[in-house]
């Protein structure tokens, strides 16, 4: 519900989304070069993933288009769902910020956003690039501008909507939106300014294995927020689904 909420606010009069899933992402590599990636999700799960998150788009009255990679242009879509880690490089930062400044849509799951800081091809980019001297993927200061945040965390416990009724759900604060379960969740920190928490952890959060960040943690941690830049709109939530 709070998905296709926030889908819906990045692209309050849009139709046309493109998707770019964890289930097209491995058909399109899982056999060739990414053998050498990964570990990558059962396809089962990949499969779940995908088709409730076309439902999400569906009920938001949009026609969704899916694929394994980001393409060259986007001119033909109002929004752009990025789910798929390994479909993102730093290469594609001009891209998407172009696409948000001209009046386009964004939403973004999880660690993605970590993806356009560093090259990597698994589900640890604080290993990438600077570490172990620096932050690797967790620094976030060269798309903070058009992503809205300057560092990736981690966190642990449950996540509550930080208001009632968002984007005009029956969300209430009351609501569990989630729960890490002993685990460790995506979240982020610093603001770059244009941000507004739309739901946050009930903890407070650590420094996503790398202890290098830019500047010190503060104390809300989003599990999903809003940013305005330039004439559009990005949407990110931490997780859809608990494990």
């Amino acid at each position: 519900m709070l998905f296709g909420g926030g889908a819906k606010w990045a692209s309050p009069n849009g139709t046309k989304a493109l998707y770019i899933s964890w289930r097209d992402n491995y058909d399109a590599h899982g056999l060739t070069d990414g053998q050498n990636w990964g570990p990558w999700f059962d396809v089962p799960t990949m499969d779940t993933w995908k088709a409730e998150i076309i439902q999400a788009l569906q009920q938001g009255n949009f026609t969704v288009t899916t694929v394994g990679d980001i393409p060259q242009n986007l001119s033909g879509y109002d929004l752009v769902v990025l789910e798929a880690f390994w479909a993102i490089e730093p290469r594609h930062q001009t891209l998407i910020k172009n696409f948000i400044s001209n009046g386009g849509g964004v939403v973004m799951l999880g660690g993605t956003p970590c993806f356009f800081s560093v090259y990597c091809k698994d589900r640890w980019p604080y290993r990438a690039g600077q570490w172990p001297t620096g932050p690797g993927g967790t620094d976030l200061t060269s798309l903070s501008d058009w992503f809205g945040y300057k560092n990736y965390v981690n966190v642990g416990g449950s996540a509550y909507s930080s208001i009632n009724n968002p984007f005009g759900t029956s969300l209430l604060t009351s609501d569990k939106l989630f729960c890490t379960s002993g685990g460790s969740a995506a979240s982020v920190s610093n603001p770059a300014g244009n941000t507004t928490v739309i739901a946050q952890y009930n903890s407070r959060a650590t420094p996503a294995t790398s202890p290098y960040l830019s500047a010190p943690l503060d104390m809300n941690t989003p599990f999903a927020f809003i940013h305005t830049y330039g004439a559009g709109r990005v949407y990110w939530q931490g997780h859809i689904w608990p494990f």
